[in-house]
């Protein structure tokens, strides 16, 4: 009897450790978005860009506010408009 409960101990961690690193991955990707995100709403808030927030896509625009190179790369990665962001 002892011999099943180490192999099945053993995959359950396993297990654990497979679904606990894919929910940090998740959030950490969406504490990117979001960061970006704010970032995208000030880039744009300081740009001369004469269209509205639907028409602009972050990462995309002139403005006196640069984009991070994480969110640049976000960006070009993952096409957002600053509306979607606000």
């Amino acid at each position: 009897m002892a011999r099943n409960t180490i192999p099945t101990l053993l995959v359950s961690l396993l297990v654990f450790v497979v679904i606990s690193c894919g929910v940090k991955k998740a959030k950490t990707a969406e504490d990117l978005r979001s960061q970006c995100c704010k970032e995208c709403v000030e880039a744009f808030s300081q740009s001369p860009v004469g269209v509205g927030a639907e028409g602009a896509r972050c990462g995309s625009f002139n403005s006196a506010v640069e984009l991070s190179s994480p969110c640049q790369k976000y960006f070009s990665e993952n096409p957002v408009m600053v509306s979607e962001c606000q």
